[in-house]
């Protein structure tokens, strides 16, 4: 496996990730081979993950904008420290998503995530505890400023952008990245998997 400096100065994805990106995913062949899917014509499309490395308190989240052909239009990766939990880590990384679209001057929005028990929680469809109430309003709250945005799940291998890869880098980082039409190219490389270019 490469570290990830000679990861982000490569210009080609190896076989290795590929075939790791389908076993974390479940790919070819596995249970779960949902493709990412396209958002409705006029909408931007907003993946996000979260997770949480509850040894040492650490989170990562990992972030995604994508037009109707799959195009990255702007991605982010941030490692987050004092993480609380996974479920905490997954909020911030939708209302983050949110952000980044707003910055991007979209307008309408598709959210999508791969947790049901966060997509129900934002929905309304779960009780909300103590911890998480303040997260799921500043969700709202942001997710408001759109004419329109709706709230999907997918299933992970749709994901693989935002679930594998920026999470994967956003721990090996020590605060934000951020990019937006500059991808590098393993990152361009890794979403043709996602939308199966």
């Amino acid at each position: 496996m490469q570290t990830w400096e000679e990861f982000e100065g490569s210009s080609k994805v190896p076989d290795s990730l590929r075939e790791q990106q389908e076993t974390e995913l479940g790919g070819e062949g596995g249970i779960d081979n949902q493709r990412w899917s396209a958002p409705r014509h006029g909408y931007l499309k907003i993946n996000f993950d979260g997770a949480w490395l509850k040894e040492d308190n650490r989170g990562g989240l990992g972030v995604v904008l994508r037009d109707v052909d799959g195009v990255i239009l702007g991605a982010r990766a941030i490692n987050v420290r004092n993480a609380a939990s996974a479920e905490i880590m997954e909020l911030m990384a939708a209302r983050d998503g949110l952000r980044l679209a707003l910055s991007q001057g979209c307008e309408k929005a598709e959210l999508e995530g791969n947790a049901l028990h966060v997509i129900r929680l934002l929905q309304g469809k779960r009780k909300v505890g103590v911890w998480t109430e303040i997260l799921v309003k500043d969700v709202a709250s942001v997710s408001s400023k759109f004419s329109d945005c709706s709230l999907c799940y997918s299933k992970k291998s749709s994901n693989g952008v935002a679930m594998v890869w920026l999470i994967k880098y956003a721990l090996s980082v020590e605060s934000v990245k951020e990019w937006g039409f500059d991808v590098p190219p393993w990152l361009g490389q890794i979403n043709s998997f996602d939308v199966g270019f």
